[in-house]
C-alpha cells in the first residue's frame, strides 16, 4: 500500500502504485455538446455551457512551449533550476506542467515527445513531464 497522497486527486489517475516517477493519465473534462476539453476538470463548458464528462488524455505529448525558471518563487516546493513546458496532447489541449527532476539545459526542446509521470512535490504527488 502506498504512503502518498496526491496533491489533487481530480488531476489525474494511476493503473499502478502511486510514487514518485509512476506514469500517470491526466484528466480533464470533455464537453459533451461541443466537444471541447478543459484542465482541469470543469462541470459546464467555458465555451458553450454544456454538461462535461471525466475524459482521460493521452499518456504522452509533445512540448509546445517550454522556459526555465532559475529563480525561486516566495514558498515554492520546486529547486531551481526547473523548466516548466506546455505539453501539446492528441487530443487538442495543452496543459502546462514542471519537468521531473528539474530537467537540464538542452534537455528539453520544441517538439520533443514526453510522458506524465508522478513527481513529488512535499509529501505529497503532484503530476509533471519526463522527456522521452
Amino acid at each position: 500500500m502506498s504512503t502518498w497522497t496526491a496533491l489533487d486527486d481530480r488531476l489525474f489517475v494511476t493503473d499502478g502504485e502511486l510514487a514518485p516517477g509512476a506514469p500517470l493519465t491526466l484528466v480533464a473534462s470533455k464537453c459533451d455538446d461541443c466537444g471541447r476539453y478543459e484542465f482541469p476538470v470543469h462541470d459546464v463548458c467555458p465555451d458553450c455551457h454544456g454538461t462535461t464528462s471525466p475524459a482521460r488524455l493521452s499518456r504522452t505529448g509533445r512540448v509546445g512551449q517550454w522556459t526555465a525558471v532559475n529563480h525561486p518563487v516566495p514558498g515554492g516546493l520546486i529547486e531551481v533550476p526547473y523548466f516548466v513546458v506546455m505539453a501539446d496532447f492528441p487530443e487538442g489541449i495543452s496543459v502546462m506542467g514542471v519537468v521531473d527532476k528539474g530537467g537540464h539545459p538542452g534537455e528539453v526542446n520544441l517538439g520533443d515527445e514526453v510522458e506524465v509521470v508522478a513527481t513529488q512535490v512535499g509529501d505529497q504527488i503532484g503530476y509533471a513531464y519526463r522527456v522521452l
